[in-house]
């Protein structure tokens, strides 16, 4: 039997209100999420927070409701709540505390807020659907009183558990989901200005996105595909020069003398600039910058 669940809470002060929905159960393929923020040059989150933010704005215009501003702050609350409800799927935290609490002791005030939580649903457009579909949920979405969202989401076993935060809170900061990057989009601006130091095409960063979006394409597809284009090739660059360009690109930061020396001798005793790229992709520095941006890594190509 499928089972799905859904669950909606406002808080406004003491008085505490929730409905219940249930309908049926579906299982999940896994999902990894990481908050990114930036505010000194982009802000960028994870697509699946940027889509909801953008559909509830959606639904709130079409009702004649002001926009909401999704918050990175607000974001990392729904994310642990969507971690607690897959233990205890409740309002009440696991140690028993009300939801609320998550929320203040992120430092955000909590006297007015709200929350939905569901599990079950595989995509945003379909818990989306879900919510939207539930009077207590639509009616969190839709709440005027409200300024700010956050949206979380974890996977356990593949289930997804999806969380979202509303609150009217003055002392956070928002963006319009709509000027926020998705974390697929700020992964290849990043390659752009890392590997071909410039700033993207859109033709070129859409054809990325795509290939993305079809979810059989990875970190690693796309950095190859950087690193190997005629672009970078053509520049004709030193051993020295392209290690370098290896650390900032896999590991987002310079490289350290000792590993860049092993790396450029490798390279001039005969190494294939080829193999020395999959030993980059597969570190696990490469692997935990692809998951701060929510992007699958992939792994190192077998030699030829």
């Amino acid at each position: 039997m499928i089972r799905r669940k859904i669950l909606s809470l406002v808080l406004a002060a003491v008085m505490t209100f929730g409905v219940v929905s249930f309908l049926p159960e579906r299982v999940l393929e896994s999902v990894n999420s990481t908050v990114i923020a930036d505010t000194t040059e982009e802000v960028s989150l994870p697509s699946y927070m940027v889509e909801i933010a953008r559909m509830v704005n959606e639904q709130r215009a079409a009702a004649g409701v002001p926009p909401l501003q999704v918050s990175p702050e607000l974001c990392s609350v729904a994310v642990l709540r969507s971690e607690e409800i897959t233990s205890v799927f409740s309002h009440s935290r696991p140690d028993g505390r009300p939801c609320s609490s998550a929320v203040s002791d992120a430092g955000i005030d909590s006297s007015y807020c709200g929350e939905n939580i569901a599990y079950g649903y595989r995509s945003t457009g379909e818990v989306m659907s879900g919510w939207m579909n539930s009077s207590g949920h639509r009616t969190n979405i839709l709440n005027p009183n409200y300024l700010y969202i956050g949206v979380g989401m974890v996977s356990v076993n593949g289930r997804k558990y999806w969380t979202q935060i509303f609150t009217r809170s003055n002392n956070i900061t928002g963006y319009d989901p709509a000027s926020i990057l998705t974390g697929e989009e700020a992964f290849i601006n990043r390659l752009y200005t890392v590997a071909l130091e410039r700033a993207r095409d859109p033709e070129g960063a859409r054809y990325w996105l795509d290939r993305l979006h079809s979810g059989n394409t990875t970190g690693a597809d796309l950095a190859r595909g950087f690193l190997y284009s005629p672009e970078f090739l053509g520049r004709g660059t030193s051993n020295e020069v392209f290690v370098e360009t290896l650390y900032r690109t896999f590991f987002n930061r310079a490289s350290d003398p000792a590993g860049k020396a092993e790396w450029v001798s490798l390279l001039n005793g005969g190494a294939s600039r080829q193999s020395v790229i999959e030993g980059f992709i597969n570190s696990v520095e490469w692997y935990q910058l692809c998951n701060s941006y929510g992007i699958p890594s992939g792994s190192a190509a077998a030699p030829c």
